[in-house]
């Protein structure tokens, strides 16, 4: 008989057990059976909780590790200088996926399903247009704080969101791409004006 659990903490304890199955079996290869074999619970439980089945999990797995995502974003938007936000953001957000290979894995596993699942392109768009909105927010509140000239901050935002992205799944890997240095590196590409 299975503990008695939030409804929250059931949920985490499903999407942390499909995590290692994904993980270890690709997205294809992964079984609700195992994930629910993995969770201590029957299949039946894990349909309660995620209806959609294995691709409901995935998608809440993938969102589960962005909550610290937000919360960098909080912080980084809650400072005086939106520039020093964003670098703050690129600092912590490097030093985080370097310092959690497992989640990046697990997050570059679920990317993969983007073309195939409607509702992981969903959930691809929604996060890339906060992402987006986010850094544009902050590259206005410079321009209007005089801190850097006007520009197109929406390409801005763009070009940054994509570099992050691509930095995402190599920082940490050797030293060429340690976090210090590489968020030093975009900082200094993105947020400097050209002298």
């Amino acid at each position: 008989m299975t503990k008695k659990l939030s409804q929250d903490a059931r949920q985490r304890q499903i999407t942390g057990a499909a995590v290692l199955e994904f993980l270890q079996k690709g997205y294809e290869g992964a079984s609700l059976d195992n994930i629910a074999k993995r969770a201590g619970l029957s299949k039946g439980g894990v349909y309660h909780h995620f209806p959609g089945g294995k691709k409901e999990v995935l998608i809440a797995a993938a969102m589960s590790f962005m909550e610290p995502l937000y919360e960098m974003m909080d912080l980084a938007g809650s400072m005086e200088n939106p520039l020093k936000g964003l670098a703050a953001f690129i600092r912590a957000h490097l030093e985080y996926c370097a310092e959690h290979p497992r989640e990046m894995s697990f997050l570059l596993l679920a990317q993969s399903q983007i073309r195939i699942l409607p509702k992981m392109q969903q959930a691809a768009y929604d996060y890339c247009y906060e992402m987006v909105s986010f850094f544009d927010s902050l590259f206005k509140d410079a321009v209007s704080q005089g801190l850097c000239r006007e520009s197109n901050t929406e390409n801005r935002a763009r070009a940054l969101f994509l570099c992050l992205q691509g930095a995402e799944s190599i920082v940490g890997t050797n030293s060429l791409f340690e976090p210090r240095g590489l968020s030093e590196e975009i900082t200094n590409y993105f947020l400097h004006e050209p002298g």
